[in-house]
């Protein structure tokens, strides 16, 4: 059976609000291909769920109050297969001791993704992730 529509936007939506609130990591796992997965980030490329728990442990004790709001989310869907189009405003903060304040940052960030069923559990799961291209945005004040 294909993937639906409905399925893979609920993967997506699912994705940013769990990277938002910093779900568990074992929720976060259930996401992604266990067998084949690449996700591609500035900062290196993650090959399997070992390198994936690495960055999350990472980027979780790194930054807070973070927004992911999409701005734009296309799907094509063939069969088992999505090609996802994605731009996403990614806000938070850092705070590196004994600093006196938090530094916010912001970007505009393109992604691309390709979904597939799991044949383990029948659910769309991440099976590419890519950040094509990062656009810093302005402070607010």
């Amino acid at each position: 059976m294909g993937l639906s529509q409905a399925e893979v936007y609920d993967l997506i939506y699912d994705w940013f609000r769990k990277l938002t609130i910093k779900d568990s990591l074992d929720d976060m796992i259930t996401m992604l291909d266990q067998k084949d997965l690449e996700m591609k980030f500035p900062e290196r490329t993650l090959r399997n769920l070992e390198d994936f728990k690495d960055w999350f442990h990472t980027v979780t004790h790194l930054f807070f109050d973070q927004i992911h709001e999409l701005k734009l989310v296309t799907v094509d869907i063939e069969g088992d297969e999505a090609s996802i189009h994605l731009i996403v405003n990614w806000q938070a903060r850092t705070w590196t001791p004994p600093a006196g304040f938090s530094e916010w940052q912001g970007w505009l960030i393109k992604q691309d993704w390709i979904v597939r069923r799991s044949s383990e559990t029948g659910k769309a799961v991440i099976h590419r992730y890519a950040v094509l291209h990062l656009d810093p945005m302005n402070p607010v004040h």
